[in-house]
């Protein structure tokens, strides 16, 4: 019996694999005089989406020739787009306003013709880009699942992917959809597949981070974890720890958690910056993320194999 428990805990720890840590931090300036926020990396990891404050226009960052192209001026552009696989296509909202009320449209960028094209014109409901394919970009309309590119729009695409919808944690599974609630009835945010597609990683309001099955059977528990994110090798989660005092944010911190919830480490240990919303390179190496004045970061990691 020890011996059998010995090894459950040695192949647990080589399934999730030592914490990384902190070896460096450089902070990326586009801009000497520009705030950005919710960076993210492109698919080969040489080049980061950047926004402003309230998601207002869409920027890449190349980090090689550090040189910044804008690609949108306008609002909402900057929330939660998305590179398609190869990296030669950014798929972004385009936020309208007409008597007090917001239409969304889909936009593709071509990086190599610099052209846009709109996929989805000026909807009430639709919802950012969900996941992106070589087929094109999954979206949602109401209540069809679609997948769009310049020259397809398909209904019920076979793929996996989880999203909130009405603030339900909602699966879609090659053409059916569930809701789930693995932790009751509520408000549920921040959710996301795992890269194998067979765990859900999700926030209910007011009572922290999960990780559960496609079946809602809760399997790890992370706690106070915000805005918590897949490394691509599935093995851990990056997350803040923000706090507030009703009106402002005090304090944010950027933290690891190993997938099944048993370890945790602080990345970041700072008295004066406010860390937020970190996000993974696809070599699992960095990560990015802004603070609360709009510097942008990249730390990165001290992996072992």
């Amino acid at each position: 019996m020890k011996k059998t428990l010995i090894l459950l805990i040695l192949l647990s720890a080589g399934l999730y694999g030592a914490l990384p840590d902190a070896a460096s931090v450089d902070v990326i300036s586009p801009e000497s005089d520009g705030s950005f926020y919710y960076p993210k990396f492109s698919p080969d990891g040489e080049r980061l989406l950047l926004t402003r404050e309230r998601f207002a226009g869409l920027w890449e960052y190349n980090l090689r020739t550090q040189t910044l192209v804008q690609i949108s001026h306008e609002m909402g552009s900057g929330y939660e787009p998305l590179y398609s696989p190869d990296g030669n296509r950014i798929y972004y909202l385009r936020d309208t306003y007409e008597n007090h009320r917001r239409y969304r449209s889909l936009m593709v960028y071509n990086r190599l013709s610099k052209g846009r094209d709109y996929l989805i014109e000026n909807k009430r409901l639709l919802t950012h880009p969900l996941l992106a394919t070589e087929e094109g970009v999954v979206t949602r309309t109401g209540t069809k699942i679609l997948v769009v590119d310049r020259d397809r729009k398909a209904e019920n695409p076979g793929i996996r992917l989880v999203h909130t919808f009405e603030n339900h944690l909602t699966l879609y599974d090659n053409g059916k959809e569930k809701r789930l609630a693995p932790s009751g009835e509520g408000n549920y945010v921040w959710a996301s597949l795992s890269p194998r597609g067979d765990q859900i990683l999700y926030n209910k309001a007011g009572e922290g981070t999960f990780i559960c099955d496609l079946d809602g059977n809760i399997q790890a528990e992370l706690g106070y974890a915000n805005a918590p994110a897949w490394s691509p090798n599935g093995q851990w989660i990056a997350y803040m720890k923000d706090y507030d005092d009703g009106h402002f944010i005090t304090e944010s911190e950027i933290w690891l958690a190993s997938a099944n919830g048993k370890e945790s480490v602080q990345l970041t240990k700072t008295d004066d910056v406010i860390e937020m919303y970190p996000r993974w390179s696809p070599d699992n190496k960095a990560l990015t993320y802004h603070d609360l004045t709009g510097r942008i970061y990249i730390m990165k990691l001290h992996v072992t194999e």
